[in-house]
């Protein structure tokens, strides 16, 4: 029988290729007055719908440090996207970052931990906590003073790490909700109130990380805004899925290693397809940028010799298109004297 933690990881990986191929067709192709789209709009907010359902389905059977970790699927669903849009070969880099992240994923899968039912109430109650929270909230009010300073501008690395910031918390409240529906389910009760704030900041959060994305694709590559956001995220979310929000999951030495691993690849991974593209983008730049070196003397002579002729070739017909008006002008003076 297939396990629930494998159902889980599949529909996280199915759920991430939906979400990443709906968005880059309508953010590179369609939006692109170049390229022909022929998937409408209505199609492809349907595909995206149905991956983002996978998803949030996901997180109902896997640990959130798993679901953290496993979100590198977006980045690598997104790359295959554009690589395959450019008509272009992964280069080495590539092929390193996308073969450590699977590497990371694979010994995740293998030896990560494992979400099971919460049987007592108090390892519900006790998933808040305060103070990390209240950290949380002090370190984004810190990031976004320094942003709204100046601090960040033009530095995307930097700024993406709002987003992530803003998004450790819609993931945390989402993962509250799955337990708060699990409760509900298995009979025990629950407050109604952290169901209900839960849900108002998995809406701000995530409403707020998508202007946020959007406005950063504006101004910056796609590629780099994903991963900068991605290697922010699993540096706010990841403690957050270990420490706080990891009701049901028990981590043990082997599981801990196994995370510690993990991340170790996953984020080399995203670090060699971020800087990567960062540097293919300086390159095309640099090459869009380079002056055609001068021509050789010889070519420039004739070149010169050339226009030389071609100034008295125009010389000369002009002055016999004025000798040929002249001697009708005189023509015309005999014709009237007769």
């Amino acid at each position: 029988m297939i396990s629930e933690y494998l159902i889980g990881i599949v529909l996280l990986i199915a759920g991430s290729f939906f979400q990443e191929f709906a968005y880059f067709r309508k953010s590179v192709i369609s939006l692109s007055s170049t390229r022909d789209c022929s998937t409408s709009r209505a199609t492809l907010l349907l595909i995206f719908t149905i991956g983002l359902s996978l998803e949030i389905t996901s997180l109902a059977l896997i640990p959130l440090s798993t679901y953290i970790l496993f979100g590198c699927a977006h980045l690598i669903c997104f790359k295959l996207n554009l690589i395959s849009d450019e008509n272009r070969n992964h280069s080495s880099a590539e092929y390193t970052g996308t073969a450590l992240m699977t590497l990371g994923l694979i010994v995740e899968y293998m030896f990560g931990a494992r979400q099971e039912e919460i049987v007592d109430i108090d390892e519900f109650n006790n998933i808040i906590n305060g103070s990390y929270f209240l950290w949380m909230c002090g370190s984004l009010t810190l990031n976004l003073t320094m942003r709204r300073l100046g601090f960040y501008q033009g530095k995307v690395l930097l700024e993406t790490s709002i987003p992530a910031q803003i998004a450790a918390f819609g993931y945390g409240g989402l993962k509250i909700c799955m337990y708060s529906i699990e409760m509900y389910i298995s009979g025990y009760e629950f407050s109604i109130y952290l169901f209900i704030f839960s849900v108002f900041v998995i809406t701000i959060s995530l409403s707020s990380v998508s202007i946020f994305l959007w406005y950063y694709s504006k101004q910056y590559d796609l590629v780099v805004v994903l991963g900068g956001y991605y290697l922010w995220l699993i540096c706010y979310a990841l403690p957050l899925g270990v420490l706080v929000v990891s009701g049901g999951v028990h981590y043990d030495f082997k599981t801990l290693c196994s995370l510690t691993v993990s991340t170790s690849l996953v984020t080399l991974g995203g670090i060699l397809h971020t800087y990567y593209r960062m540097e293919y983008l300086q390159n095309f730049k640099m090459n869009k940028d380079v002056v055609p070196p001068p021509k050789p003397s010889g070519a420039l002579k004739k070149e010169q010799s050339e226009d030389t002729e071609n100034i008295e070739l125009t010389i000369e017909d002009e002055n016999l298109m004025d000798s040929e008006i002249v001697d009708e002008d005189s023509l015309i003076n005999n014709i009237k004297n007769i």
